[in-house]
């Protein structure tokens, strides 16, 4: 049986109980809004009511607030941001550390980042998820704290790992670009076939 609800003996369904606090009819809302389950006046105040049928005139399960949650998408971290919007975020984390070491701090996958710097995903455009979002523009938001940015010849030769000496970037053309290894690599396969 589930805790807060009775069983309806005509219908067989569970149906949330009402319990009264300060004289007040409170109802249970466990909707994507709180945090966790919350008690809030059942009222028209903080609930809609089912508009037709068997249940026309009952609260409907959850808040206005919860109801409103994906039509809202400002509040929260749920729903989809377009990755035109946030693309220059992936490549200024990118290009200051690195395609794997920026995947490892965000902790994403490398194909979501991979999709994001290319803009599409099996030839649609692609969306990010908020949260993915906001894990992103913290850690370049971090990372522009820390004026942190690193010579791309340190991150292909992997000089940290390897406790050598890193290069310090000078110039707009020492910064990591992931189309350079995918360039690097085309030109060893074109010398190995030549040869």
């Amino acid at each position: 049986m589930r805790p807060g609800a009775t069983r309806d003996p005509q219908s067989g369904r569970f149906v949330k109980e009402t319990k009264f606090i300060d004289g007040v009819e409170h109802k249970r809302c466990n909707g994507p809004g709180h945090d966790r389950p919350t008690w809030l006046p059942a009222t028209d105040k903080y609930y809609y009511r089912h508009k037709t049928g068997e249940r026309a005139g009952m609260l409907l399960p959850r808040c206005r607030l919860c109801s409103n949650w994906n039509k809202l998408k400002s509040p929260g971290l749920s729903g989809m941001v377009p990755v035109a919007k946030v693309r220059p975020y992936f490549i200024e984390g990118v290009s200051r550390v690195g395609f794997i070491e920026f995947c490892r701090r965000t902790g994403l996958a490398d194909r979501t980042v991979t999709n994001a710097l290319r803009g599409l995903a099996n030839g649609r455009p692609y969306s990010v998820q908020k949260r993915i979002v906001r894990k992103v523009m913290l850690e370049v938001i971090s990372m522009r704290r820390k004026n942190e940015v690193r010579h791309r010849d340190s991150i292909r030769h992997g000089a940290k790992q390897r406790g050598r000496e890193e290069k310090v970037p000078s110039a707009r053309r020492d910064f990591y670009r992931p189309q350079g290894d995918d360039e690097n690599e085309a030109r060893k396969r074109h010398r190995r076939a030549a040869a």
